[in-house]
């Protein structure tokens, strides 16, 4: 029995889930969310403006019927090399810190959404440093509801 082939939207809708779930952690989705996942998909995936948001209307709905977001990290888990995975942590990261800071909701579900997608801690925290790099006002400060 070979791999099961799994249909390229369904990939999409898993990743954009995801960076729905960690733009919506700090209990704020903002335009500059919004724009971040959107660039993500038209610069990685080449996906047209409309595209895009057809796709992050799919994903809201699927975020919004989940029980668990297991489902949609065993899918990229199971179909993403360890570079694809570590470019959706990259993506999750820049929308973290969209805002500059870190909340503990975000911290602890960046920890919990890369286990879950079979990445070592190392590569996390290298991830988020080069993130904090590329935008080298930022430095990685938490909230104070972090300390």
């Amino acid at each position: 029995m070979g791999k099961k082939t799994i249909h390229p939207d369904m990939l999409q809708i898993a990743v954009c889930v995801l960076l729905l779930e960690v733009a919506h952690a700090d209990e704020s989705f903002s335009e500059a969310d919004r724009t971040q996942i959107m660039r993500f998909f038209e610069e990685g995936a080449c996906l047209s403006p409309e595209a895009t948001r057809d796709l992050l209307l799919l994903a809201e709905q699927a975020r919004q019927q989940a029980v668990e977001l297991w489902q949609f990290t065993r899918l990229i888990a199971e179909n993403f090399s360890v570079e694809e995975k570590l470019n959706l942590v990259e993506a999750m990261w820049k929308i973290i810190y969209i805002d500059g800071k870190l909340d503990m909701q975000e911290d602890y579900l960046i920890h919990k959404l890369s286990s879950l997608l079979g990445l070592r801690h190392s590569e996390l925290i290298e991830t988020k440093l080069r993130v904090l790099q590329q935008n080298a006002g930022l430095k990685p400060t938490p909230s104070p509801d972090t300390q």
